[in-house]
C-alpha cells in the first residue's frame, strides 16, 4: 500500500512472459467502475490503474498487519469480479483475483484466437483470496 491510498498489485507469468502491474487508485465515481489507463510501457509489460472508491480514505496502519488486514478489506468487494474493457483492437478482462486476460472480439461478439494472459498473481496471494470467496 502506498501512502496516497493506491494499491498494486504485480500478475507475473504470462503468456511470453508477459507481466501487469495493476494500480488501485482513489476514484469517487459512484457505482461499478472498469480499469482505466490501461497501456504497454515495455513491450509484454503492461500498466492498469483501476479507480475505486475505497482507496480514497485510506490511511497508514500501524503495524504491518494491519496494513495486511486492511488491504483484503479494500480488494474485498472486486473478489469474483470480471469486467471487460475494450481498448482499440482488443479486449482487456479483469477477474480478480485468478486472471487478466487480452484478446480481439469479432463483430459477431465471439472471443478470437490467441487469448494472451497478462499474468496471475502469485500462487500464495491467489489461495489466500479463494480461500476467503469459498468460507463466504
Amino acid at each position: 500500500m502506498h501512502s496516497n491510498g493506491s494499491v498494486t498489485q504485480h500478475y507475473v507469468n504470462g503468456t511470453d512472459n508477459r507481466r501487469t502491474s495493476l494500480v488501485f487508485v482513489c476514484s469517487h465515481k459512484a457505482g461499478p467502475t472498469s480499469p482505466s489507463n490501461l497501456s504497454e510501457p515495455h513491450v509484454l509489460n503492461y500498466l492498469i490503474h483501476y479507480p475505486a472508491p475505497s482507496f480514497c480514505d485510506w490511511r497508514p496502519p500501524s503495524a504491518q498487519q494491519e496494513e495486511k488486514l486492511r488491504l483484503e478489506y479494500l480488494l474485498r468487494p472486486l473478489e469474483g469480479l470480471c469486467i471487460n474493457q475494450t481498448q482499440g483492437w482488443w479486449t482487456y478482462e479483469f477477474c480478480y483475483p485468478s486472471h487478466l486476460r487480452q484478446f480481439h472480439v469479432n463483430n459477431r461478439g465471439q472471443t478470437e484466437e490467441p487469448i494472451y494472459s497478462l499474468g496471475a498473481l502469485p500462487p500464495h496471494i491467489e489461495a489466500a483470496a479463494i480461500s476467503r470467496q469459498q468460507n463466504m
